[in-house]
């Protein structure tokens, strides 16, 4: 939990760009900056979605060695899940979903964002037994600093630099805590689930 913390130090105390433009996604730097482009502006933000990539792949991957080895059961769906889930969470971060497309298209931003947390929701039920014997408290913190960011996103409109490094560093912080504590725990379940017949 330290790591994800003095990465954000680095990113507050480096001289060489404000630090909101990392923060911010490569797009919306490119348009609010004076001058564009630095080559640091959605630096965070791009980490963010490789993060996001990291979990969906070895979720789908989890699932898949276990659908090999006959397991349907609840370690095959919460692997199974956590891919889809992250991988959905990838795309809308890449591609703005939330905040461009979708509203584009008519649907409200609340209503995809009260989508993700029914799905998040959805995603603890789907192995609350499994979850709750591993390290959940990472999987709080996790979820603790990513709701912080989102409630500021839906409360505050502030694009000043604390404002933007406050809301988007509570998301890279819990989107870390978040990789590392699902790194682990699908990991853990590759090696633990039991094969069909056995």
């Amino acid at each position: 939990m330290t790591v994800p913390a003095i990465l954000i130090a680095i990113t507050m105390l480096q001289p060489m760009v404000d630090p909101k433009w990392m923060y911010l996604d490569v797009i919306a730097a490119a348009r609010e900056a004076e001058e564009c482009c630095h080559v640091t502006f959605g630096a965070m933000s791009q980490l963010g979605i490789l993060l996001w990539a990291c979990v969906a792949a070895i979720g789908l991957f989890t699932a898949l060695i276990l659908w090999v080895r006959g397991e349907r059961g609840g370690y095959f769906a919460l692997a199974l899940f956590a891919g889809l889930l992250n991988g959905w969470l990838a795309l809308d971060d890449a591609l703005l979903l939330h905040e461009s497309i979708l509203p584009g298209l008519g649907i409200h931003q609340y209503v995809v964002l009260g989508s993700y947390v029914v799905l998040g929701v959805g995603y603890v039920l789907s192995g609350v037994r499994i979850l709750l014997r591993s390290d959940w408290w990472l999987l709080a913190i996790a979820l603790m600093a990513v709701a912080g960011s989102l409630g500021l996103d839906l409360v505050v409109y502030d694009r000043s630099t604390t404002a933007v490094v406050l809301e988007d560093g509570l998301k890279f912080y819990g989107l870390f805590v978040w990789a590392g504590y699902h790194v682990s725990l699908l990991t853990l379940i590759q090696l633990r689930a039991p094969q069909a017949g056995s």
